[in-house]
């Protein structure tokens, strides 16, 4: 019995992932005697959340603060 091939149980996956201007950069490589310059540039980090179904259902969000157990419910 597979409770998902027949039309019993919906299986969903999630995840989460976060932008931002603001570079995480914590090495890199470079020719000998070159210097690289990084500007970083600032900014608020934007989550975005997403569940989508084994038939491509996608629902989204986004959100500007953590996203929390309280958000997902």
């Amino acid at each position: 019995m597979n409770l998902t091939k027949d039309d019993y149980l919906d299986v969903y996956f999630a995840d989460e992932s976060g932008f931002s201007l603001t570079p995480s950069i914590s090495y890199h490589w470079q020719q000998k005697n070159e210097n690289v310059k990084i500007i970083p540039r600032h900014s608020k980090r934007i989550n975005v959340f997403g569940i989508m179904s084994k038939n491509n259902n996608l629902f989204q969000r986004h959100h500007m603060g953590k996203i929390t157990s309280d958000f997902v419910i």
